[in-house]
């Protein structure tokens, strides 16, 4: 929804030490509202049982936020930074934290951790509480270590200490989990992962996936018995702009065979796939992935991070003298408003207002109470607007 290629993450137990610590009370000191300008910035305070996090969000407009901020791990800042996408105050958030000193985890710390999961900001003010909760993954040397559960709450705990374990430090007398990386491709793209073996049949994956020269982040999970089974990969765009030109992220579910070690590893596998714009669906098929990347494969003008416009209209005659016909076309079933105003951005004619299918559609547009002059026909569609220049000239 980086190819995090992410097999069902399986849960790591956490000690009673750290769900004691996680069952702390909330408190933000911000301001949040959804309907805030874009640009606009709030910071928020919280712990997660390990460690303190300071976040400034940004507001980047419809749902959308960035954040940056630091966490304290044993008197030393980490830089975070991270993003992710609100809906009515809940949604999904991303958190990664680097250690300014990594060393591989030769120091008894990692080089790094990513939180992935969901979020809810109420209240305003002092009144502002934040809650989230979902899995982390933390990185020696570029290759995954280990994972586990985060549940963050507010406020700050000025008397939390730094533990002996969690994502930014590890257990000595624990081996790193094993890791292989594979290279595919789905006629779409070429996909690189690294998946790291969890124990019991589970895997969890991370990597990368490149449309257009720009990598889109991809984490998933699975269960595989005897290196077989079922998979799920979540590839994000980091530019969602609400499917103007990609999608935002696309999902792809089915079953998976992976074999051989090292650079004899291979992947093959096959399922159906759903991509996605502001959340809700864009559209579905099918995907299947055969290793090795192919050099000479060249990103097609469609697939789950690409798509045709999404709506496409016409005027004509265009300028209108008496009638003219408006036509367009559906790529799938949506709410249609189309509205002509006048230069002074006044309604003045309501075309069609409905829910309508997939396929073409053409209306004549009366122009007998129209004036000489520039119009606009605004059309929304699923709640996106477009715009078109109309002439009358009689």
């Amino acid at each position: 929804m980086v190819i995090l290629f992410h097999l069902k993450l399986k849960t790591i137990t956490m000690k009673k030490k750290f769900y004691a610590l996680c069952a702390t009370i909330v408190c933000l000191s911000l301001c949040f509202t959804s309907k805030a300008d874009s640009g606009v910035t709030n910071t928020v305070c919280f712990n997660d049982g390990f460690y303190n996090w300071k976040i400034t969000y940004t507001d980047a407009g419809d749902g959308m936020y960035s954040a940056s901020g630091s966490l304290n791990v044993d008197g030393v800042d980490w830089r975070v930074s991270g993003w992710g996408k609100f809906a009515n105050h809940a949604g999904t958030v991303e958190f990664h934290a680097a250690n300014p000193n990594a060393d591989g985890c030769n120091s008894g710390y990692t080089d790094s951790f990513t939180y992935y999961g969901t979020a809810q900001i109420t209240g305003n003010g002092q009144n502002t509480t934040f809650t989230g909760s979902g899995d982390w993954v933390s990185y020696c040397g570029g290759g995954v270590y280990s994972t586990g559960t985060w549940g963050a709450y507010g406020p700050c705990n000025n008397s939390l200490k730094s533990l002996p374990y969690g994502p930014a430090k590890h257990n000595a007398t624990t081996d790193k989990k094993s890791s292989n990386s594979v290279c595919f491709n789905d006629g779409f793209y070429n996909w690189k992962i690294t998946y790291t073996d969890q124990g019991s049949g589970n895997y969890s994956v991370t990597g990368s996936l490149n449309v257009d020269g720009v990598d889109w982040r991809v984490y998933g999970w699975g269960d595989f018995a005897n290196h077989s089974g079922t998979v799920e990969l979540h590839a994000a765009n980091p530019n969602p702009d609400g499917c103007n030109s990609y999608s935002d992220s696309f999902t792809y579910y089915g079953t998976a065979q992976i074999t051989g070690n090292g650079q004899k590893t291979t992947f093959m596998g096959s399922g159906n796939w759903t991509s996605y714009c502001f959340g809700g669906v864009l559209f579905t098929g099918t995907w299947a992935a055969y290793g090795p990347c192919s050099n000479s494969l060249k990103s097609v003008p469609y697939g789950p991070a690409k798509h045709a416009n999404v709506f496409s209209m016409q005027v004509s005659p265009n300028p209108l003298k008496n009638t003219s016909t408006l036509s367009y076309k559906l790529l799938k079933e949506s709410q249609v408003k189309i509205t002509i105003y006048n230069y002074m951005q006044q309604q003045v004619k309501v075309v069609v207002n409905k829910k309508e299918n997939a396929g073409s559609h053409s209306y004549v547009v009366d122009g007998s109470s129209l004036i000489n002059g520039s119009y606009r026909v605004v059309a929304i569609v699923d709640g996106k607007s477009y715009s078109y220049a109309l002439q009358v000239a009689k």
